[in-house]
């Protein structure tokens, strides 16, 4: 049963100790967000192995009051920090969190995320542990330079040789989004895949938001590998994101087994998609014309 004042239950994933996922029910103020500060505190001290990812679940959260803003935007994010776990919230809608305050740009840095919906924070996490695995095994040979971004991103998603896959992150530019800038709309000629590195960007079919998309995701390379059009509008969401671009030039220079290899990620991705939650309530509950 739901607690009536709000409360916290908590979930070991399966497969990874390593990732902690709790989840938030009812209002939050100061005197329960206190509690939830003092109760992630001892999850993570008693965790059978150390967390490094740590999701916090707002989407049952009604309100949270302002007393309570700084217990989340600032203590909790301390406590994460101090046990070297990365911290990401759900806050179960696209406009935010529910409260008057800012709490999105207050938490948005180097050591907290924040994704609107579950489904997102679990690939966060399943891409903090890929990322990880690949530093532990780089770590076993020291004569191999640590991968640079975008490469680090790429050799999670790509099955390429080492040269290979310097040979692609190379065709890669570096660019910023200020927030709420556009990267391209809906329906413009496709001819660039985009590498998200930091922040996070809003991907909206007419006018409607319909997915946050985090760090370590390849966007549009289903539009750019067929030479088609976007299929939705891409812009910065939250604040300032950093991409890496692989331009139409990069794209014409790449050889034919680079090439499927981006074909064959961009069709996991939207394996992922088509398989999402969402997807099969709308096939449940759509109504006939």
């Amino acid at each position: 049963p739901r607690p009536r004042r709000g409360g916290a239950t908590t979930h070991h994933h399966g497969r990874s100790p390593q990732v902690l996922v709790m989840q938030i029910v009812g209002t939050l103020f100061f005197g329960n967000a206190v509690d939830l500060k003092d109760r992630v505190s001892r999850e993570l001290s008693d965790a059978p192995k150390p967390v490094q990812v740590l999701i916090l679940d707002f989407t049952l959260v009604r309100s949270i009051d302002s007393s309570a803003v700084e217990v989340v935007g600032s203590d909790i994010c301390a406590v994460a920090r101090r046990h070297g776990a990365r911290l990401c919230f759900a806050s179960g809608r696209v406009e935010g969190f529910p409260c008057a305050a800012p709490l999105t740009t207050k938490l948005s840095g180097d050591h907290a995320t924040v994704v609107t919906d579950l489904d997102a924070a679990m690939e966060f996490a399943e891409n903090c542990m890929l990322a990880s695995y690949i530093g532990d095994w780089k770590d076993k040979d020291e004569s191999e330079p640590t991968l640079a971004p975008p490469a680090a991103q790429l050799a999670a998603q790509l099955s390429l040789s080492r040269e290979d896959l310097d040979a692609l992150a190379a065709r890669f530019c570096r660019a910023k989004l200020e927030p709420g800038e556009v990267l391209w709309r809906q329906d413009d000629k496709a001819d660039s895949i985009v590498v998200v590195y930091q922040g996070s960007l809003l991907s909206s079919v007419d006018d409607d938001a319909v997915e946050v998309l985090g760090p370590g995701l390849l966007v549009g390379g289903c539009a750019a590998l067929t030479t088609g059009r976007r299929a939705s509008t891409i812009a910065c969401a939250g604040d300032e994101a950093t991409i890496y671009v692989l331009d139409a030039a990069g794209l014409a220079s790449l050889d034919a087994s680079v090439v499927l290899e981006l074909a064959l990620a961009t069709m996991r991705y939207m394996h992922r998609r088509l398989d999402h939650p969402s997807n099969h309530l709308y096939g449940t509950r759509r109504l006939p014309l």
